[in-house]
């Protein structure tokens, strides 16, 4: 239990300790600071996750006999088809370099900490909170299972700066190419067409509308999605979407609260940050998914909450408005972190991988 309670001190006294300083972040820190920073976390997050034990993580045990069978046996291109091609070549790569099970979760999360750290360094007004956000929200999915789809996102992730530069040629290749490790990195091929979308009255209206038809017919498009999946992937894997389903009540209703909470400060925000714009029409768009119950979908846009957060409680003009939304927001993520690693016996109590 020492190492979760760890986390969150590490978390709470590098967070919400120069948050309390936030209004005058931009006047203390640097380049060489926000880089520290990012550094010192990643490092963090590639241990937990990197060092963890075999079976921390509902599908961990499942890639590791996977990762032991290919080390025996070699590529295997008739087994396990429902794993796609590219985490297959990937997965073989490295058992050329190592036969060690630990060391490939090394490798795994060595690249998911680097990239995860590069890209809110890169994206984010404020790291600190970023990090806090991802720490909270994303890192006990992406730094502790789904091992494919964490792969695929990093790439998705990635490809966010040719939606900036807008290339689409580029674009594509990272969607095709984070295609071969999850079919689902399909689904974030809408981002490149949604992120300069205008936020005008029309639309957002337009797109609430169709999050409350989405609860409505929730069960009738959870059904046709799973059954397209299914005839799509020619197997049943996709169907495990659904068992998603019970998990995705409290994020829906988490990031309706935080999408409908930005939407009242977006002038102020697009004006002082215009890539502000994609974090929004990202976080509508997982809004609009989120009801379908197929989160691993959702997680590819609302990841952009991390960079939103911030750029909202930046936009806070009076000083007590500022610091109450910092401590509130922060105290919300870290007790709904806490709940969900708690109430998650996969990842709870954790355990390095030589205490078991």
């Amino acid at each position: 239990m020492w190492i979760e309670l760890a986390g969150y001190v590490l978390t709470i006294i590098l967070g919400l300790g120069v948050i309390y300083k936030f209004n005058t972040w931009k006047k203390y820190s640097s380049v060489i600071t926000s880089e520290a920073y990012c550094v010192l976390m990643s490092i963090w997050f590639f241990l937990i996750s990197g060092l963890r034990g075999f079976n921390m993580g509902a599908d961990t045990p499942w890639y590791i006999q996977h990762f032991k069978s290919t080390v025996s046996n070699g590529y295997q291109q008739d087994m396990f088809r429902e794993i796609e091609i590219g985490y297959k070549w990937f997965e073989f790569g490295i058992s050329l370099v190592t036969s060690s099970s630990q060391i490939f979760l090394l490798i795994i999360a060595g690249i998911v900490s680097v990239c995860i750290g590069t890209f809110i360094y890169e994206n984010s007004k404020n790291v600190v909170w970023s990090f806090l956000g991802y720490y909270s929200l994303f890192f006990w999915f992406y730094g502790m299972t789904g091992i494919r789809q964490t792969l695929a996102a990093i790439i998705l992730l990635f490809s966010y700066r040719f939606i900036k530069n807008r290339n689409l040629i580029l674009f594509i290749v990272c969607i095709v190419f984070a295609y071969l490790f999850h079919k689902s990195a399909v689904a974030f091929a809408p981002m490149y067409f949604l992120a300069n979308k205008k936020l005008t009255k029309k639309y957002i209206v337009g797109m609430l509308m169709g999050f409350i038809l989405c609860i409505i017919l929730r069960q009738q498009i959870l059904s046709i999605l799973t059954n397209s999946f299914v005839t799509f992937a020619q197997d049943t894997y996709y169907s495990v979407y659904e068992n998603t389903r019970f998990k995705t009540a409290n994020f829906t209703v988490l990031i309706a609260l935080l999408t409908l909470g930005a939407l009242l400060f977006k002038d102020k925000v697009i004006a002082s940050n215009a890539q502000a714009l994609h974090y929004y029409n990202a976080m509508l768009f997982a809004l609009l998914v989120s009801p379908t119950s197929l989160l691993r979908i959702v997680q590819y846009y609302s990841i952009f909450m991390i960079f939103l957060i911030p750029e909202v409680i930046n936009e806070q003009r009076e000083e007590h408005h500022r610091i109450l939304m910092h401590y509130g927001a922060g105290l919300a993520l870290i007790l709904l972190s806490i709940k969900s690693v708690m109430g998650n016996s996969t990842i709870y109590p954790y355990y390095f991988f030589w205490q078991r």
